[in-house]
């Protein structure tokens, strides 16, 4: 059983002050993070249990978590309760073709991913344009929970023609897909086109993740492609928001490091 951090007696709300009640909940959590007196992976009391002890309405408890939450200092597991979180992963993984697996090995995580589903379907219009298919192909769909330090870090679902990869059905796939692709079937990606947009976790997207239905997610939408511009892989994934940053590297048109070379 996880162990439950103590709120000491030395902490009151100040109703003098005019600093707001949820602000001076946040900071007495925060610097209890900070000083490393509380510990990564401690719970943290309930919101009920919090405004008992403090006499204070859930309201306020509720933003203190929430705003601490967005900071990435603390996380809430379905079920379970909030956390004190490691920091947010922060990774340009989405800026290069090594895949979130070979990425993360690289950076020192525990990483491993479930398989939720490998099987072969019709495409929907979406993704049957996207990939430029014709009526009758078919695509191999790949489903996995991708895991960091044995919790969920993401969902992702891609979409791969099967007349590329016909044998991709029989392939293990719990580790990186794109290595698979470059060993078995020689293939350089040349480039993808990657859109992300913020959102709400649906109800299977919370199951997968362990979060609460409309926690706040961000969603990765991809189209990657082969040499003379031939569309391989539709793929799309959806992150927990609260431990995870992007870095996005932005370069000059036209610059040396555009072009792949050292300055």
């Amino acid at each position: 059983m996880r162990s439950v951090v103590e709120i000491k007696e030395d902490f009151a709300i100040d109703e003098a002050s005019r600093v707001p009640y949820y602000y001076q909940v946040k900071k007495y959590l925060k610097q209890k993070i900070d000083s490393g007196e509380w510990k990564k992976g401690q719970m943290l009391p309930y919101e009920k249990q919090l405004c008992e002890w403090l006499d204070i309405s859930r309201i306020v408890v509720r933003q203190a978590y929430q705003e601490l939450r967005n900071e990435g200092y603390i996380i809430s597991k379905k079920g379970k309760g909030t956390f004190i979180s490691d920091p947010k992963i922060s990774t340009n993984w989405m800026q290069n073709f090594t895949g979130f697996y070979e990425s993360m090995k690289k950076l020192g995580y525990k990483v491993k991913n479930d398989v939720i589903r490998q099987d072969l379907v019709f495409p929907g219009s979406k993704i049957e344009k996207e990939l430029g298919l014709g009526k009758e192909d078919r695509v191999i769909v790949i489903k996995r929970v991708h895991n960091i330090n044995d919790e969920p870090f993401y969902l992702s679902t891609c979409h791969l023609p099967y007349k590329l990869f016909p044998d991709l059905l029989e392939e293990k796939v719990d580790a990186s897909i794109y290595k698979v692709l470059e060993k078995k079937y020689r293939l350089e990606i040349i480039r993808s086109r990657r859109f992300i947009e913020g959102g709400r976790a649906n109800p299977d997207e919370a199951h997968l993740l362990s979060v609460d239905e409309g926690d706040f997610v961000f969603r990765v939408e991809s189209v990657s492609y082969l040499e003379n511009n031939i569309p391989f892989e539709y793929f799309h994934s959806t992150h927990i928001a609260e431990q995870t940053r992007l870095i996005i590297d932005i370069v000059k048109t036209g610059s040396k490091l555009q072009m792949g070379k050292v300055m």
